[in-house]
């Protein structure tokens, strides 16, 4: 009898082998490459050197951002575990932490709405490895992975009243939520408050109005930091702008599921516009078919309100970019959350679930290559690393006109050690650290993080900054000299105040004489 009750069925044990293929990727590569992952994890090794003291460079450039950025979550976990584990590996936990958290999230959130949602929820297999986790923003990951989580917990426990207990629990959930992604911790607060007004009746009036009381406690620490986030950082979007994209564009991104594609828009379309044939074509047929679900109504304003939030939400807001292909990845897991409570017939559930790993598994196979010619080149800068102390400042030249190794020289000061000149995000604002006063290199060093022809003024750094670039790295750096001024300029710079340490090899390492 325990041995039976405790077994697995095969549709367990298929979910858990098709969970650990997908994480062979980000297992199999070391560094498992994302736009920007190299940046997060430097930036936890400032923290980390900030908190300490380790390091003067450190603490000469860069200070505490006073605002509390609701972007926190994912640089305090790698800043702590820096302690005591190798950088990459740091990395490496915390994105197959986020793939898994994910996995099992929304599986329990829809086994939670319908117990026979067991194949349905193979569904989540394609949200794993996306376009935004490539995009390494990892705050809103792991917002977007805690989410299903806090909602089983409220609807586990919103009626039970309100004990100390689940008040504290609720706190830490929220807050947790609120410094991981400010989207993520709005939305999960209207959610949770729709799940209390489910079924909504008279007879039901005081345990909705304790009910909702219990979610105002818990989400109120984050309320209160949303508002002084606000009124300190406004509703200015990324670089001083509020944008929105194109109507046009977010239905094709809908019309082509835009968040599985990630690096060939118009070769992936062709394989990702089949998930959302078999997305419509099973809402259809589930429709049809549906029996009555406690929870129905209420997934499926949850759905409608991730459709309206893709075209009221600006596309860069409150210091924030690219901010609408999340709300479209949202949108597209409200969709299958909704199919969860529609109690669709076991066979079309099934084919779902199996149709939907399957195109998963075509992405990975599309992928693959591409992420480890990703990791080579990671590894390259990782083996130039070993060239520095945590004395010098380096300099980062991308000449590659690939947009996934604009943030990879970050890789060499988390394993190093070294101050990484090329960092954007305390440039921007939104991150824990920010620059010092007149300390941000590129208003003294010259455009050399975004350009491919960069310009440098190592002198006026030194004048500005007190500090001495110690080392400059080429990435895919022309073996000919360009004839535009920026390129001559910089060679004669390079040629005369540095030499070359590792000829032939990529990326470039030149060293101050």
């Amino acid at each position: 009898m325990i041995k039976k009750q405790f077994a697995l069925s095969k549709e367990q044990i298929l979910f858990r082998i098709f969970l650990f293929i997908h994480l062979l990727p980000v297992l199999s590569l070391t560094p498992f490459v994302t736009l920007d992952g190299p940046a997060h994890l430097f930036n936890s090794t400032l923290i980390r050197q900030l908190l300490t003291g380790s390091s003067e460079i450190t603490s000469s450039f860069l200070m505490f951002n006073p605002v509390l950025e609701p972007n926190w979550t994912g640089h305090a976990v790698m800043a702590f575990l820096l302690g005591f584990i190798p950088p990459l590996v740091v990395e490496k936990i915390v994105l197959v932490s986020v793939l898994i958290l994910t996995a099992i999230g929304y599986r329990k959130l829809m086994l939670r709405f319908d117990a026979n949602n067991g194949w349905l929820s193979w569904s989540v297999f394609p949200f794993l490895c996306n376009f935004v986790f490539c995009l390494g923003f990892i705050n809103f990951s792991i917002g977007f992975a805690l989410l299903p989580f806090l909602m089983v917990w409220w609807m586990n426990h919103k009626e039970e009243g309100l004990k100390f207990k689940n008040i504290i629990i609720g706190l830490l959930l929220m807050t947790i939520l609120f410094f991981s992604h400010l989207v993520m911790f709005l939305y999960a607060g209207f959610c949770m408050g729709l799940l209390s007004l489910n079924q909504f009746s008279k007879s039901r009036l005081k345990s909705i109005r304790t009910e909702l009381l219990f979610l105002f406690l818990i989400s109120l620490p984050g309320m209160i930091l949303t508002a002084l986030f606000m009124q300190k950082s406004g509703a200015v979007g990324y670089r001083g702008e509020v944008t929105y994209l194109p109507w046009s564009d977010l239905f094709e991104q809908i019309k082509y599921s835009r968040i599985f594609i990630i690096y060939d828009f118009d070769k992936e379309k062709v394989y990702t516009v089949l998930f959302t044939i078999l997305i419509v074509l099973t809402s259809i047929v589930a429709l049809a078919k549906r029996t009555i679900n406690r929870y129905q109504s209420t997934a499926l304003l949850i759905f409608i309100s991730s459709f309206i939030m893709i075209f009221t939400i600006p596309d860069s807001l409150a210091s924030g970019g690219i901010v609408s292909v999340r709300i479209i990845q949202l949108f597209f897991v409200c969709w299958c959350l909704w199919l969860s409570t529609l109690r669709m017939p076991s066979l079309i559930s099934k084919l779902f679930g199996i149709i939907s790993v399957a195109i998963s598994l075509l992405m990975i196979y599309i992928h693959f290559p591409i992420q480890k010619s990703l990791s080579d080149d990671a590894k390259n800068y990782c083996e130039a690393a070993k060239s520095f102390t945590n004395k010098d400042l380096v300099a980062p030249l991308n000449y590659s006109a690939n947009w996934m190794h604009a943030n990879m020289g970050s890789y060499m000061g988390a394993v190093s050690g070294a101050f990484i000149l090329d960092n954007y995000e305390p440039t921007q604002g939104h991150f824990p650290l920010i620059w010092k006063k007149g300390m941000n290199p590129e208003e003294s060093l010259g455009d050399y993080c975004s350009s491919h022809q960069p310009c440098i003024y190592p002198q006026q750094f030194k004048q500005t900054t007190g500090f001495e670039v110690s080392y400059f790295t080429g990435l895919y750096k022309p073996t000919t000299s360009m004839n535009d001024s920026c390129s001559i300029h910089t060679d004669s710079i390079l040629n005369a105040a540095y030499t070359i340490i590792n000829q032939g090899e990529n990326p470039i390492i030149y060293k101050k004489k």
